[in-house]
């Protein structure tokens, strides 16, 4: 009765995911009134960019390491199938599961780390939220 109860639970968590609102941000930014605060903003702009290049980067040789390690698990599959005489099915990479790697991702909080150093040179950052799937406006 227990597993079925979570069971329950699960596929009604699972259903609901679907349904979470999406947002997109923007972001509009008032500059520092002094010339100190200008000239850090510009530092802020500068390790932004720093930030952004080094997360391509990684992202880059996640990509190489998991294709790597797709194609070294791809073998043994089709090893394990040939010596069974199974059918091989290769899946796409895009395809692929992730579940003995880190997933690789572009998200590396570079904007957020720029938002905060701007603020601290005194600068305004206003963050303007859009809902753009699953609103529930009339609730």
């Amino acid at each position: 009765m227990k597993k079925i109860i979570c069971l329950g639970i699960a596929c009604l968590a699972l259903l609901l995911s679907g349904c979470i609102p999406n947002y997109q941000y923007d972001y509009t930014y008032y500059p520092p009134a002094t010339y100190g605060g200008k000239q850090c903003v510009k530092q802020c702009g500068k390790a932004r960019s720093s930030c952004d290049q080094s997360c391509k980067m990684s992202y880059h040789l996640c990509e190489v390491n998991a294709r790597t390690d797709y194609n070294y698990q791809f073998k043994d599959y089709k090893l394990l199938k040939q010596s069974i005489n199974n059918e091989v099915q290769q899946l796409p990479f895009d395809t692929y599961n992730f579940t003995n790697n880190a997933v690789c991702t572009q998200s590396c909080g570079c904007r957020r780390e720029f938002n905060i150093c701007y603020r601290n040179c005194g600068g305004t950052v206003i963050v303007h939220r859009k809902c753009v799937a699953n609103c529930f406006y009339n609730l």
